[in-house]
């Protein structure tokens, strides 16, 4: 794992990955509505829709929206709900998954770009918390951002 201070959408990544929750407005939409979340809706718009198709049938797992250029999008779910606080227990197995999915993808990404999970809007603290729980899973592939650091 790769730390970086900086703006995850000048990280020129094949992936970044979007911190989510499993909530679906009644217009079929993931709720995305802060940081990075929200950035990339203003980015590609079909981003929330896909990810909500994938948790309705899929749950609240990670999930890949491929693009035609990069960046391409990974969820990863840190929270079940909207309104609740980052679950640490969910970002590792959210970790987890998207390696899995990262390791299996013919693409072959070798840059995969995430925000801290769970961290940037001061719910969970990165060096005591998350970074001693993620690190150990993560290789160089993976360069985590902050905008705090």
């Amino acid at each position: 794992m790769i730390e970086k201070p900086g703006n995850i959408w000048k990280s020129n990544a094949d992936v970044i990955c979007i911190p989510t929750n499993s909530d679906i407005n009644m217009m079929g939409e993931l709720i995305m509505e802060r940081g990075v979340a929200l950035e990339v809706t203003e980015f590609n718009s079909n981003v929330s829709f896909y990810f909500a198709k994938h948790v309705e049938r899929r749950g609240n797992t990670p999930c890949l929206f491929r693009t035609d250029i990069n960046p391409n999008f990974c969820s990863l779910p840190i929270k079940h709900k909207c309104r609740d606080n980052p679950e640490l227990s969910l970002i590792k197995r959210s970790i987890e998954l998207m390696i899995a999915i990262m390791d299996t993808d013919k693409k072959n990404f070798l840059r995969i770009a995430l925000p801290r999970p769970g961290c940037e809007h001061g719910e969970l603290d990165w060096e005591n918390e998350v970074k001693p729980v993620i690190e150990p899973l993560l290789d160089n592939r993976f360069i985590v951002y902050s905008l705090w650091k």
